[in-house]
């Protein structure tokens, strides 16, 4: 696969709709950059020194991805299509 076969998409997405910031997955966190509440959050590790002097330790941190607003994935689900109970009849 070529780069330009491989940054098709990427344009693709990024000139329509099919973008983060218009998936209903995606919630804004700063100007550009949002979490993707997709999947339930993830668990990382991060090294911490408690002291100049002392030996890092490992604390845990979970959050969800955070991914640009233009980013996107094969999961894209349109946020104007999110249905609530009110937009129901009856």
């Amino acid at each position: 696969m070529t780069a330009n076969e491989t940054s098709q998409p990427i344009a693709q997405a990024a000139a329509s709709r099919e973008n983060c910031a218009h998936c209903k997955f995606w919630i804004a966190a700063q100007q550009n950059v949002g979490f993707c509440r997709r999947y339930p959050p993830t668990i990382q590790m991060f090294q911490v020194h408690e002291h100049p002097n002392s030996n890092p330790i490992m604390v845990p941190s979970v959050q969800f991805p955070i991914v640009s607003m233009a980013a996107w994935c094969g999961e894209f689900v349109e946020k104007s299509r999110i249905v609530t109970a009110k937009m129901l009849p009856g």
